[in-house]
């Protein structure tokens, strides 16, 4: 396994989500390591799987680096690391842990993709059309989001399996 992934100029061979994950936690500052592989989070993150994040690998090579990112479900956060050269990171989870990565450029908002649309996004005077909204394995019963994120914002991903 190749865990020194060269992101400017990948090999032939794709990465695959474990080198991802490695790439990762190489990058994510020591301290934050510590904490969350000292709590609840060692039991479904590690060093080879710090979540899907082989999707925020692409989509950190697409999207332009004056964007701001607005991450709907962002679980433990490792991927807003991915994003750290981004004009921001917004980061969205009701269900955070103190076990929460959190790139220099991310701002975190503990409240459901929905509050978040109808409640803060108003608030923070974003420009939408250098936004790119991400929607990644949060399902449609996770409170109706999926609908409101593709009425809000012309530049996004969503997926589910």
């Amino acid at each position: 396994m190749n865990h020194n992934i060269n992101i400017v100029n990948p090999s032939l061979s794709l990465p695959t989500n474990e080198d991802i994950s490695m790439y990762l936690y190489n990058i994510i500052p020591k301290y934050q390591k510590d904490l969350a592989f000292s709590g609840d989070a060692s039991s479904e993150i590690s060093p080879s799987f710090m979540g899907f994040v082989d999707i925020y690998f692409y989509l950190s090579k697409t999207i332009p680096k004056d964007w701001t990112i607005i991450d709907i479900g962002c679980g433990y956060n490792a991927q807003s690391f991915l994003f750290k050269e981004h004009k921001k990171v917004i980061s969205i989870d009701p269900y955070n842990s103190i076990a929460m990565f959190m790139s220099p450029n991310c701002e975190l908002f503990m409240v459901s993709g929905r509050q978040f649309i109808e409640n803060e996004l108003p608030k923070l005077n974003l420009n939408l059309d250098k936004t790119f909204a991400i929607l990644n394995y949060v399902p449609e019963w996770y409170g109706g989001v999926n609908d409101i994120v593709r009425n809000t914002f012309k530049n996004l991903y969503v997926f589910y399996p």
